[in-house]
């Protein structure tokens, strides 16, 4: 690795505190507190050798850019928002290419995320425990230093939905499934347990989801696939009689019913779905409506958040009683990219994506080597940010695509 080992396990760490660490800075956009952290770090990295970027990454930028083109012609007011946008998820690029700057650091790499994941594991189980012993109190004491963290909304139907050091459960799904896939493929029986039993006691619906992929992806070809698909479909239908899930998917599935059906829907009816399941349709609806003003190229990178209450507004009935959604990102991946990069920006990100894992696939490298492993691990942790997670300008995403750039291309830094 290129930076201080210290520096990089301390940031891999970071990643996961969102409100500790990633402190806005109100500089007229959004400016978080570690980019500051982060630049120094790049600056010590500049001053000892001559240093640039990926060719790929440096092209993922520039598709970024141009694609928000379209949006900033129809609304110039988000140049402002695109900006933030791209300077930060340049930082977080720049800062991660540190770490993986080619084939040969993917290993070192793999192994700093899983001790990082490790912890974090950790604290989640022991956030089980001292609610178990203690109660709700007991755990907002234990981890008080989390912002923004309202452990009272984690009791649901019986069940205490561990977070850890975490900002809430489902992140769980985000950030351990990956780790998860990279302790199957290297055989990691003391990790995969551990893993496996912090994700148990979350209660999460995502971090169930996020383990089943994690196991259908890690494994090879053949009947031991068809045999592992079986057994996660069979546990999936286990799953959806505990009521911690169920109370969720029931709504999702009715109100996904009556969008159907051109049914009108209610804000305060949505509303006491409650939580995620709430903010998923919600957002789903903006989405949609906005897909029909601007469906070829989208709003412009970042513009949900511009256009939310707007939108918001338009799709729900009594939507000025809603108090509390997610109004960022639209709260899933999928939903993002079809509302700020449109059909045509969504479309080349997936046939791009999937037509580097099918030529990475088609070399046959070994099943235990660092670039098989970095591309299911990234694959996984895709697959569930675009059921649940938006977060572009975020390390772990950066972490992931420029893990699966680097593992996928022959090209060298761009000098």
């Amino acid at each position: 690795m290129k930076v201080n080992k210290l520096l990089c396990g301390l940031l891999m760490m970071g990643m996961f505190l969102d409100g500790f660490l990633w402190t806005d800075v109100f500089l007229g956009f959004d400016f978080r507190g570690v980019y500051v952290v982060l630049l120094i770090a790049i600056a010590i990295e500049a001053t000892r050798s001559h240093y640039s970027l990926h060719r790929d990454i440096l092209i993922i930028f520039s598709f970024l850019l141009l694609s928000s083109i379209p949006g900033i012609i129809n609304n110039t007011s988000i140049i402002i928002v695109v900006v933030s946008q791209l300077l930060g998820s340049f930082i977080f690029a720049w800062f991660v290419y540190l770490i993986i700057d080619s084939k040969r650091n993917l290993e070192s790499a793999m192994r700093l995320y899983q001790k990082a994941t490790s912890i974090i594991a950790v604290t989640v189980i022991i956030d089980q425990v001292v609610f178990l012993v203690g109660g709700l109190d007991a755990s907002q004491m234990v981890f008080s230093f989390v912002p923004a963290r309202s452990i009272e909304n984690y009791y649901e139907s019986g069940f205490y939905r561990a977070a850890g050091i975490l900002y809430e459960p489902s992140q769980a799904g985000i950030v351990l499934a990956p780790s998860l896939v990279f302790a199957l493929i290297r055989k990691q029986t003391p990790r995969v347990l551990l893993l496996l039993f912090s994700i148990v006691v979350t209660f999460s619906t995502l971090a169930y989801i996020g383990a089943l992929l994690a196991l259908i992806i890690s494994k090879k070809g053949g009947i031991k696939t068809f045999l592992t698909v079986i057994f996660v479909i069979i546990l999936f239908q286990f799953l959806l009689f505990l009521p911690f899930i169920s109370d969720r998917l029931s709504p999702l599935l009715k109100f996904s019913t009556l969008l159907f059906y051109g049914n009108n829907l209610y804000a305060t009816e949505i509303q006491a779905a409650g939580g995620s399941v709430a903010t998923l349709i919600a957002n789903a609806m903006i989405t949609i409506e906005g897909i029909r003003a601007q469906p070829l190229f989208g709003h412009g990178l970042g513009s949900f958040r511009v256009y939310y209450h707007e939108l918001l507004d338009k799709v729900l009935i009594g939507a000025s009683e809603l108090i509390g959604f997610y109004n960022k990102g639209g709260g899933s991946l999928l939903l993002r990219m079809l509302f700020e990069l449109g059909f045509v920006g969504t479309i080349i990100i997936f046939v791009t994506y999937i037509k580097r894992l099918i030529k990475i696939l088609k070399l046959k490298l070994d099943r235990n080597s660092p670039e098989i492993a970095w591309v299911s691990a990234s694959t996984c942790f895709f697959m569930v940010s675009l059921l649940r997670k938006d977060a572009i300008v975020s390390l772990y995403f950066w972490i992931f695509l420029v893990g699966f750039t680097v593992a996928t291309s022959k090209r060298k830094a761009f000098n």
